[in-house]
């Protein structure tokens, strides 16, 4: 007993060892609890004061040695505050502020900003520190007092945690405005997160902020939660969410309703999804019966500047049409991209579709990006990609490239209504830079319809196709419709093919159709057929079949501008672009093509396992291999040559191989 309610009693503990409280302890004021050693509320105990301090540490604040651990209740009365400050704390029982403060706050330093009893208690911390929180913890509106409730760790390397049951509650229930809660730290940790309300049912909702450096989303759940929550997890350029594991969101046969994290320029993403090589599937953006309205549609609708997607999968599925007057913007991965996305792949279906009534707009679509005005690099699409009538950009990577696309793929179907212009494998609309790059699969479009290319009006450099190309109009193995720009040491072996209604059609091995061709761009000499059509509504079709491989490496047959010849995979661009530590991008296989097998480049990253075979004259551990041991590697994982020194389980340096398989794509 005291004599009022902002009365302390100073509650100093000495010794070698934590304290344990396991009974009762109450009073009328406030209680600090100060033992260096660490402070431990059992599961039995109960606190109940004005204020409840408890600190691992000599004295208050300053620099905790100790935990603090709280499994029993801890209650303060008349508007006070409990704070739980150590090296680590850790709350798996009750804590209970009503119109007050709660904190648990870790760290090799805790230093407050403000003052308590005004609902705005802050707090600085230093170093590591983790703040852990599987129990309940509230403060809630009482009276017109809001709560408030603050966990932060150190935020140079700290860790603050909310396990799956976890209950944050700063709502205000019975009147008034909801209060506020802050969850910090450098790192922190979602893991199916329960309910954090700060909702109000006569008044005005509260504040919730997730403020980290980065964000870790292990579950389904979790990632659930950020997608519903989108302004309070996303409300920060530095928050990165790091895939822990795969995520399968379907519940069940029933896809999970995505919404694209980051909708418009406004409320873009610019923070780091990093998939940490996982894949996000069971989802779907819209449905094949009711499509997704939006301007920019993919798992990230909007990538803003400095924002970075990285070695994630999406396996979703998107159905998007356009808004009536605007331009959407809509890709497997994202939508629209001021960014970086990188290593990453879609392959789900990827559809643009002409919304009801409309009379103008349109749209871009692509397996990874719709448009681009950042970097997309070694990424890849297998998914199909459609575009209805009205698209103005289609493509297997990217829809619309105002950036740069390099060493990236598409092996999936790319398919563009006969009123869908500029429908390339890699790229539909080129104005930037495709490079590195190659397509598949087959690729079918309106006017302006390439294996590489769509339209292009920049670069396009180092690439090829082995798809078969069918166009309405101006159709190419490697650009369909080429306006400007430079094009050099790419080639095509599929089929191409092109028919119209009227006009004059072209198809061509390497370009449908070539526009401005000025001295100074070099020499044209493409194996093609002019097709002039007859009345309307007579369709002329013809097939060109691109050029042998035997021409491969002939400037003859080369756009020559921007870039040599390659005259061999072994001694291109391919094969010595400097990736610094990372290594080649580039493995020598075989490529399988309607028109036969050719050596080419493939990505290392969808390069299969291979296996191979000692010949039995090797030696480690001063044993010989048997003849006929065969050891599995990771082609992604390193170039394989022909002769390739293998490290396996059994020992270093296992000896020399021979790689027996044929790589084919």
């Amino acid at each position: 007993s005291v004599p009022g309610s902002k009365s302390v009693s100073m509650n100093y503990i000495g010794g070698t060892t934590p304290s344990s409280i396991n009974g009762s302890v109450t009073s009328n004021g406030i209680l600090y609890f100060m033992n260096p050693n660490g402070l431990i509320f059992g599961s039995g105990s109960t606190v109940s004061a004005s204020g409840v301090m408890a600190f691992g540490s000599a004295t208050p604040w300053g620099t905790p040695t100790g935990a603090v651990t709280n499994a029993g209740v801890l209650t303060a009365t008349n508007n006070g505050t409990v704070a739980l400050v150590g090296s680590q704390v850790t709350n798996s029982g009750t804590i209970t502020a009503p119109g007050g403060e709660v904190l648990l706050a870790a760290g090799s330093t805790v230093t407050p900003l403000t003052t308590t009893g005004v609902s705005s208690l802050s707090v600085a911390t230093t170093g590591g520190g983790l703040v852990d929180d599987s129990g309940i913890v509230s403060a809630e509106t009482v009276g017109g007092k809001t709560g408030t409730i603050l966990l932060q760790s150190g935020m140079g390397s700290g860790t603050t945690t909310l396990e799956s049951t976890a209950v944050l509650d700063a709502s205000a229930p019975n009147g008034g405005n909801g209060g506020s809660i802050t969850v910090d730290g450098h790192t922190v940790v979602l893991d199916e997160t329960a309910p954090l309300n700060v909702s109000a049912a006569l008044g005005t909702p509260g504040t919730l902020v997730i403020d980290p450096t980065y964000t870790y989303v292990g579950t389904a759940s979790a990632l659930e939660t950020i997608d519903t929550s989108q302004s309070t997890y996303l409300n920060t350029s530095s928050v990165c969410i790091v895939l822990t594991a795969n995520i399968d969101l379907a519940s069940g046969s029933t896809p999970y309703n995505w919404v694209p994290l980051g909708t418009s320029s406004t409320s873009a993403f610019t923070g780091i999804f990093n998939g940490n090589g996982h894949t996000v599937s069971g989802y779907t953006i819209g449905t094949s019966t009711s499509n997704y309205s939006g301007i920019d549609v993919g798992f990230i609708g909007y990538l803003g500047s400095g924002g970075t997607v990285m070695t994630l999968g999406v396996e979703g599925s998107v159905y998007a049409e356009t808004i009536n007057g605007s331009v959407s913007d809509v890709g497997g991965v994202v939508g629209e991209n001021y960014g970086t996305v990188e290593r990453s792949y879609n392959t789900g279906a990827v559809n643009g579709a002409w919304s009801a009534g409309a009379v103008s707009g349109g749209y871009e679509v692509g397996g990874v990006v719709g448009y681009n005005k950042g970097t997309v690099e070694y990424s890849y699409n297998t998914g199909g990609v459609t575009g209805a009538f009205g698209a103005s950009a289609v493509g297997g990577v990217v829809g619309y490239n105002c950036g740069t696309v390099e060493y990236s793929y598409n092996t999936g179907a790319v398919t563009g209504a006969i009123g869908a212009s500029a429908v390339g494998g890699v790229v539909g609309y080129n104005l930037g830079t495709v490079e590195y790059s190659y397509n598949t699969g087959a690729v079918n479009g309106g006017c302006a319809t390439g294996g590489v290319v769509g339209c292009n009006l920049n670069i396009v450099i180092f690439t090829y196709n082995t798809g078969n190309v069918s166009g309405w109009g101006n159709a190419g193995g490697v650009i369909g419709t080429h306006v400007d720009g430079c094009f050099g040491s790419s080639y095509n072996t599929g089929a191409v093919k092109t028919s119209g209604a009227c006009g004059e059609f072209y198809a061509g091995g390497d370009i449908g159709f070539a526009g401005a061709v000025t001295s100074n761009q070099g020499y044209l000499i493409y194996d093609t057929s002019k097709f002039s059509g007859q009345a309307v509504g007579t369709n002329t079709t013809a097939t060109a079949i691109g050029r042998s491989t035997s021409c491969f490496g002939s400037a003859y047959y080369m756009y020559e501008l921007c870039a040599s010849g390659f005259n061999s995979w072994t001694s291109g661009h391919f094969k010595y672009i400097d990736l610094g530590p990372s290594g080649f991008p580039w493995y020598e296989g075989t490529v399988v093509s309607g028109s036969g097998t050719m050596n080419a480049p493939m990505l290392i990253p969808d390069l299969p396992t291979a296996t191979v075979t000692g010949s039995g004259s090797s030696v480690y551990s001063g044993s010989t291999v048997t003849a006929g041991y065969s050891a599995t590697s990771n082609m992604g994982a390193t170039t394989l040559t022909p002769n390739v020194t293998v490290t396996t389980s059994v020992g270093p340096n296992a000896g020399t191989y021979t790689n027996t398989p044929t790589v084919s794509i």
